[in-house]
């Protein structure tokens, strides 16, 4: 076990994704301490929808049709939305 946790460590995609993790929760603690969560955490989940869809097209090359494309648009509209309320 600690040598799967060592050949991790040696891992620069993993070292790199730990590394961002820490960076998005610091951020998100801070957008918690000045802002409502009813507010904040719908725009986070849109948000993220939108970057998790980008990053597929990007680094997997997944396709994308205009249900989806329809169902993300919709996704920001209501956050959009929420964040102006």
């Amino acid at each position: 076990m600690l040598v799967n946790l060592l050949g991790l460590l040696k891992n620069p995609a993993f070292v790199t994704g730990a590394f961002l993790y820490f960076l998005a929760s610091l951020v998100w603690f801070r957008v918690l301490s000045v802002g409502e969560v009813s507010t904040n955490y719908p725009v986070l989940v849109g948000i993220t929808f939108g970057l998790v869809t980008l990053g597929a097209i990007v680094f997997f090359k997944e396709s994308i049709n205009f249900a989806k494309l329809a169902g993300i648009g919709i996704i920001l509209a209501g956050v959009i939305l929420i964040s102006r309320s």
